[in-house]
């Protein structure tokens, strides 16, 4: 579990940078589309990953849903940096 911690850490650090880096490239409105897309992404992100714990805990006990959450989180969250990666 500490491997995924670490990896969703640095992968926020990542996403927050990426982020930025597109943002200071773009004009108000491609900003202002930025933003609502990123913040229509996390409602994804966490919805998604909510309901597959939600979904396997039946079947999974203690720190297992814990672990599903945050390899959930950052498998979303590192495919999102290609995403914006391949927007610069």
């Amino acid at each position: 579990m500490a491997c995924y911690e670490k990896e969703l850490k640095s992968n926020k650090t990542k996403l927050n940078q990426t982020y930025q880096k597109l943002y200071n490239t773009m004009d108000e409105e491609g900003q202002k589309i930025l933003e609502t897309s990123q913040k229509n992404w996390l409602l994804y992100k966490n919805s998604h990953c909510d309901e597959l714990v939600s979904y396997l805990s039946s079947s999974v006990q203690g720190a297992g849903s814990k672990l599903i959450n945050l390899s959930c989180n950052a498998d979303l969250i590192d495919q999102r940096i290609k995403d914006l990666k391949d927007l610069l």
